[in-house]
């Protein structure tokens, strides 16, 4: 177990209608970068890099049966749709999700670097051109279930801090330490919904997308 899934429903604009929480247990994730940097030496040992990066991610989310409350017409049987704590929506067992998703980003920036004896000094700042978001939300509902795919793109909504700590035992041997942050603030897209894992009925309705993450590499 990894933490919680909340997952929400806006039936009518401006109202969440349904609202579900799930126990949430990690899959399978990875991350991907590829760097190309171009040195050039300052004084004092120091040194700028201007640098361009591409970043593709991958995770994967499992969450079990949980319990929801609904507002909706559908559950309700009312005439209208009403929010999902008001005292009309009704409460209900809900079936698990599965959650996939696959993030593209273009980043470009600068890293400063200082030299000090066997150490090597580094921070870096990347800002994102470009984002791509594509997700497969997969509700279990009944039989095979019913899927969401969720594409997002956006312009300058991301960024990136690395700092490094690298240590050169000898010319063929270093021990790095590298912390990185990146947000994505949110972002807005569409999604389709079907039977299968294809696009199918495109929903009337935006979905969004954005994430915070804190990561350490040690090499």
């Amino acid at each position: 177990k990894c933490g919680t899934m909340y997952d929400s429903d806006w039936y009518t604009e401006n109202i969440k209608t349904n609202l579900s929480k799930h126990n949430l247990h990690a899959g399978f994730c990875y991350d991907f970068d590829v760097n190309l940097k171009y040195r050039v030496e300052l004084k004092n040992r120091f040194s700028i890099l201007p640098q361009v990066t591409f970043n593709y991610s991958y995770s994967s989310y499992y969450a079990q049966k949980g319990i929801g409350w609904c507002g909706d017409t559908g559950h309700t049987q009312l005439t209208k749709d009403y929010p999902w704590d008001s005292e009309y929506a009704v409460k209900v067992n809900k079936f698990g999700i599965d959650f996939f998703n696959n993030t593209f980003i273009l980043f470009l920036g600068a890293g400063l670097e200082k030299s000090l004896g066997n150490f090597l000094f580094g921070f870096d700042v990347q800002i994102s051109p470009y984002i791509y978001v594509s997700s497969i939300d997969h509700h279990l509902d009944s039989g095979d279930g019913r899927y969401y795919l969720l594409l997002q793109s956006a312009w300058f909504s991301c960024f990136s801090l690395d700092l490094s700590c690298t240590y050169c035992i000898n010319p063929k041997n270093i021990i790095s330490v590298i912390p990185r942050y990146c947000y994505c603030k949110e972002i807005m897209g569409v999604f389709y919904s079907g039977k299968e894992k294809v696009r199918s009925k495109r929903s009337d309705q935006p979905c969004s997308f954005n994430f915070s993450k804190l990561s350490i590499c040690i090499s």
